[in-house]
């Protein structure tokens, strides 16, 4: 990677170009915001740690944050109307790929969730657990929203032990448990099932 940082760097603000791939990890300075100029995609930092990947200028730029917020837009984008994403704010486990073609953003969950900075270790060990309780659990750990019918699966308990699972094989886990399924949609994970029948 390659970073060029202005003569004017940490007066008015902390501004950097960059090319390739890099980890910041930025100490929050609302007086002298930082960020991050790569592609045509500018990343504004709210006090965080995060991944850019910025190959070169014809493939989709990167933006992973690890904790925090950032702020990011593309310079070349004007508002429109519509369902077009001109700027969007990621927390921890969000990623977004600007594609330079398209000139859009998408933005997603992070490949392979991590665990919050400071969150306790997941429980391995599950007894007939209520999965409305391991679903609310796992948001907490990993910050990422769940979607579910609480009604729909309020009878569903299962029994299970986890190793070195990340969040999403956890999910695979459970759902095999009750016949259910996740999908990812956007900044949120969908868990769909159709209920578990009191035996």
């Amino acid at each position: 990677a390659s970073l060029k940082v202005a003569e004017a760097f940490n007066q008015k603000e902390r501004a950097v170009e960059m090319l390739g791939e890099a980890f910041f990890d930025i100490r929050r300075n609302t007086s002298k915001p930082f960020k991050v100029f790569t592609h045509g995609v500018i990343t504004k930092v709210l006090g965080t740690s995060f991944v850019i990947s910025a190959p070169s200028e014809n493939e989709p730029v990167k933006i992973i944050v690890k904790t925090g917020r950032v702020s990011v837009k593309a310079e070349s984008m004007k508002q429109r109307s519509g369902n077009s994403i001109n700027e969007v704010v990621l927390t921890a486990n969000q990623q977004v790929t600007f594609d330079p073609v398209k000139k859009s953003l998408a933005p997603t969950l992070a490949d392979v969730p991590i665990l919050l900075p400071g969150a306790p270790k997941p429980r391995h060990i599950y007894d007939a657990e209520p999965v409305v309780a391991i679903l609310a659990e796992m948001e907490k750990l990993y910050g990422v929203d769940i979607v579910y019918d609480e009604d729909v699966l309020a009878g569903c308990k299962i029994t299970t032990a986890f190793h070195t699972e990340d969040l999403y094989q956890r999910l695979e886990v459970i759902g095999r448990a009750i016949g259910a399924h996740y999908e990812n949609d956007g900044l949120q994970i969908l868990f769909r099932s159709n209920g578990c029948r009191l035996r």
